[in-house]
C-alpha cells in the first residue's frame, strides 16, 4: 500500500516517539505542544525538535544533557519509518 502522505506518517512517528520518551525520562511532564521543524543544517538530520530548549529552563538542566537521555529512550524503541535518534547541534 502506498501512502498518501509519507511525510506525515514519518512525523507522527516521531510525535509518538518523542512523547513516549518524554514519559520515560520525565515522568509526569505534560508537554502541549511537541513541534518538529527542518534543521537549519541538513547534517543534523530531516526533522528536529527544540523542546530539550524549553526543558531546560523548567528543569534546570543542559538542553545538551537532556537531549542525550531522550535520545537513548528513543534508541531502544522499535520504529517502523526512522532510521535512527540523534542528539545534534545545542540540545
Amino acid at each position: 500500500m502506498i501512502s498518501e502522505n509519507p511525510f506525515g506518517e514519518v512525523r507522527r512517528e516521531c510525535e509518538a516517539a518523542l512523547s513516549k520518551a518524554l514519559e520515560l525520562t520525565l515522568p509526569g511532564m505534560r508537554i502541549e505542544d511537541l513541534s518538529f521543524e527542518k534543521p537549519p543544517n541538513s547534517a543534523f538530520g530531516q526533522l528536529a525538535s527544540s523542546i530539550c530548549f524549553e526543558l531546560a529552563k523548567k528543569q534546570k538542566k543542559s538542553p545538551v544533557v537532556l537531549a542525550q537521555n531522550l535520545a537513548d529512550a528513543l534508541s531502544a524503541q522499535e520504529f517502523t519509518l526512522l532510521r535512527s535518534v540523534a542528539c545534534a547541534g545545542g540540545g
